[in-house]
């Protein structure tokens, strides 16, 4: 079996509501970051997600449009 990032990331195991708005998505988005700010792995969760414009939800500790953003300033397809 090959191991990924993931195995190694904070938010691994944590309800994935967190992590995908819906109802109280701003108290949400703060509460994930928070798993996102000590992550041994943020930084390739960021990149996965900058590489990838279908992924909702926070991802490296940003947003989808946070990353949106980045996106468009980079000249990485939005």
């Amino acid at each position: 079996m090959d191991v990924t990032w993931v195995e190694f990331a904070n938010c691994k195991g944590t309800n994935p509501d967190l992590f995908f708005g819906g109802r109280g998505a701003n108290l949400k988005v703060n509460q994930a970051r928070k798993y996102c700010d000590s992550c041994a792995v943020r930084e390739i969760c960021l990149s996965e997600a900058m590489n990838d414009p279908s992924l909702r939800g926070v991802w490296g500790g940003t947003t989808y449009d946070e990353r949106k953003r980045r996106r468009r300033l980079t000249g990485l397809p939005a």
